[in-house]
């Protein structure tokens, strides 16, 4: 469970970029070094097309068929040289289950993701590996893959990917300068619509129901106005916004984009034949529900991915004597 070296790293904090928080960034991580092409040759990956690589579709054989969700990747303790590699996801997805499958996408000789190679790793030993939210009523579990990485490293076949941090994840200042209705966009594997040829997933865009700033029915989650499938389970929600950005609060425009993780679908809201609305977790398999949709999906704020580290520390896992941990506001 060692952590995994990058030799390279492109952050998402560019210059002439809006920032209107000093933490809207995630990074994209190769796991081994490549050669360098002309500079004139290399293009820097846009937002967009990082948020490509955050996620992994997670499937798991069961008696009769297969589940299926989402994962994203979540670098903890990363002082910019080392992090523990982690899939977050929910426990509805990850737990009660021994085997999975993920599919990387490979690196190319470029330093950029070839679409055209993907590498397909089980993971044989998922009841052992999976770690679970410590508060029971928060559906959250990790399961560190920095072993799988390096050894893939090893082996020659290094993988492409983007991943979140700390440093994603919106401080209590910054949620507090969002408004109540915010674009939001979630990107996953719902049920079988994907592209299983270039191994990328699906984005949807929405806006935020209720507020970020105020923990809906006193829990550390919110609504999002957005359709969310059978699949979309362990979704991350961004904020992303680009182009003209108008802040309200301060009565500014500027141009660029900004980008922060606000948290991770784990249910929808339903109406039932009665007309009684209730909340189910999302189903990890297409199935038939005698619900009306609402369009109505329920997220948990991502400041509980932070409860892991704690976890993560008890399990022998230690930060770099430098880093600063953050502590959920």
């Amino acid at each position: 469970m060692s952590g995994v070296r990058m030799e390279r790293r492109t952050f998402l904090l560019a210059s002439g970029c809006a920032l209107l928080g000093a933490t809207d960034w995630i990074k994209t991580a190769i796991a081994a070094p490549a050669p360098a092409p002309a500079p004139a040759q290399k293009a820097t990956a846009i937002v967009s097309e990082q948020l490509l690589h955050t996620v992994v579709r997670i499937e798991c054989p069961v008696p009769g068929g297969t589940i299926a969700g989402t994962g994203f990747f979540y670098g903890f303790f990363d002082d910019g040289k080392t992090e523990n590699l982690c899939i977050v996801s929910n426990k509805h997805v990850l737990l009660g289950h021994s085997v999975c499958r993920i599919v990387f996408t490979a690196q190319g000789t470029d330093g950029q993701p070839d679409l055209t190679k993907l590498i397909p790793v089980t993971i044989t030993d998922l009841a052992a590996s999976v770690i679970p939210h410590p508060d029971q009523s928060v559906d959250l579990a990790i399961v560190n893959i920095s072993g799988i990485v390096n050894e893939l490293q090893k082996r020659g076949t290094p993988v492409y990917f983007s991943y979140c941090n700390d440093g994603t994840i919106p401080d209590a200042a910054t949620r507090a300068s969002l408004t109540p209705l915010e674009d939001i966009l979630t990107v996953g594997f719902p049920g079988t619509v994907w592209d299983t040829t270039h191994n990328l997933p699906i984005f949807h865009r929405g806006i935020t129901a209720t507020p970020i700033n105020v923990d809906f029915q006193g829990r550390k989650e919110f609504l999002i106005d957005s359709a969310v499938w059978a699949g979309a389970s362990g979704s991350p929600v961004f904020l992303y916004e680009q182009g003209a950005l108008f802040d309200i609060r301060r009565n500014n425009t500027s141009f660029g984009w900004r980008l922060m993780l606000l948290g991770i679908v784990y249910a929808n809201v339903l109406q039932d034949v009665s007309g009684d609305i209730h909340v189910q977790q999302i189903p990890t398999v297409p199935h038939v529900d005698s619900g009306v949709p609402s369009n109505l999906g329920i997220c948990i704020s991502s400041q509980r991915i932070l409860d892991f580290q704690p976890v993560l520390m008890a399990k022998g896992i230690k930060p770099p004597s430098d880093f600063k941990m953050r502590a959920m506001d």
